[in-house]
């Protein structure tokens, strides 16, 4: 391992058994589920998180939120609650957005993600580093994290403005004092270039392979599991 950087080597899968989220989501809606599935997956986690812990491992959790839970108002109180409930510090959760949530400028997702990093839970925002634009905007929300899109590291192998892109998002995330991850991390070259240029986490199958242990069984609309 490269002295610069700690990777975080760690990807679990969540899923509904039957049917991808993809395929259930338009159900969801249609049903005004989609905030109470989101909240058993978050619960789900956050106990699989415990257990982790209590076998020793220091292993977080990323939690991917659908544009529609971003206006979700009492998201931050239940993260706290399901995070005293399994004993778990907000510390070890990461909630990851898009950078079309995060750049939509609705004072509501402000808001919410304010409340989030008030009340301890990392933020992360993906984003390719190739808009200064677009970076402009994202290092004046209350992130900590930067997250490096899948298709800019995969582009690390034949194209050198991708290479530039990377290792200028992964400096100035340095100067601010917020982490980077990479994701999508699937041969020898990504990985080596992004510890090079002192990215703190990686995401992907060259660090970590899918862990289908913990899996979790989670009611869909209609009753299927």
């Amino acid at each position: 391992r490269p002295p610069r950087s700690t990777l975080f080597p760690y990807t679990t899968l969540f899923r509904s058994l039957e049917q991808p989220l993809a395929t259930i989501k338009p159900k969801l809606l249609e049903a005004n589920l989609l905030t109470t599935f989101s909240r058993q997956l978050i619960d789900k986690a956050l106990e699989t998180c415990k257990s982790w812990l209590d076998k020793g491992l220091y292993i977080g959790i990323v939690i991917n939120l659908e544009k529609e839970i971003t206006l979700d108002h009492t998201l931050p109180g239940h993260l706290i609650s399901a995070a005293n409930k399994w004993g778990i510090s907000p510390a070890h959760v990461t909630i990851n957005v898009s950078k079309e949530i995060a750049m939509t400028g609705n004072p509501e997702v402000l808001d919410l993600f304010t409340r989030l990093r008030i009340k301890g839970f990392n933020l992360s925002v993906e984003t390719s580093g190739a808009d200064s634009v677009e970076l402009d905007r994202l290092v004046h929300l209350p992130i900590n994290e930067f997250k490096l899109e899948p298709d800019i590291i995969a582009s690390l192998d034949y194209d050198i403005e991708a290479e530039f892109n990377v290792s200028t998002l992964v400096s100035l995330a340095n100067k601010l004092g917020l982490s980077t991850c990479a994701d999508g991390v699937y041969n020898k070259n990504s990985f080596l270039f992004i510890c090079g240029c002192g990215c703190t986490a990686a995401q992907g199958a060259y660090v970590s392979r899918r862990s289908e242990e913990h899996t979790s069984e989670l009611q869909s609309p209609g009753g299927s599991r």
